[in-house]
């Protein structure tokens, strides 16, 4: 997607396509960060799941989603301080 989206800005200039490649880039590493720390709660909801165990699995789902809120703010703070 990235390269279908840096052959359409290329026709603009060189500098809209600089700065897509480089908005783009900064998303890419935030997400990979973020989706490296929420993938703890897919084994922790399944650990609590087979020890039958309902509250722990609301629990560790509960906590992945505000862990989720709490990394998205930042990650979404630099790519739309772009002018």
């Amino acid at each position: 997607m990235m390269a279908t989206d840096l052959a359409w800005i290329g026709h603009i200039g060189t500098e809209a396509m600089a700065a897509a490649a480089l908005a783009g880039m900064m998303l890419s590493v935030g997400v990979t960060f973020a989706a490296g720390v929420i993938s703890a709660v897919g084994p922790l909801a399944a650990q609590a799941c087979g020890a039958a165990d309902g509250a722990l699995v609301r629990r560790s789902v509960r906590m992945g989603l505000w862990v989720a809120i709490v990394l998205w703010a930042p990650i979404m703070i630099l790519p739309l301080q772009g002018e």
